[in-house]
């Protein structure tokens, strides 16, 4: 089920996710998937055009990566994403996944 948001924390924990970055098109924000620098830009900026143009970002929580930036009319038609864990959860599994794994017995 496909979820939208105007929340800048939901922009930065799907584009984490999906490995997208913040870029700008003649002026016009998109996300920019890992490998893809053209037009790549901070994230001040991103959301800024973001907010001019009236957008959200929707995403398939099984799919990240295929996120894609709406309308907010369009958003509303979506489902709110909430917060699918804790923010101290998402911390500990982002900590997680940057600690160097034991070699297996």
């Amino acid at each position: 089920m496909k979820m939208a948001t105007t929340d800048r924390g939901a922009f930065l924990r799907v584009a984490g996710l999906g490995r997208l970055s913040p870029a700008l098109a003649d002026g016009a924000p998109r996300l920019a998937p890992e490998g893809d620098g053209a037009g790549r830009c901070g994230w001040q900026p991103f959301f800024e055009a973001v907010e001019q143009a009236g957008l959200a970002i929707a995403w398939d929580p099984e799919d990240p990566a295929a996120a894609s930036l709406v309308g907010r009319g369009a958003a509303r038609e979506l489902a709110h994403p909430g917060h699918p864990a804790s923010p101290l959860a998402e911390a500990r599994r982002f900590i997680d996944a940057l600690r160097p794994k034991p070699p297996a017995p």
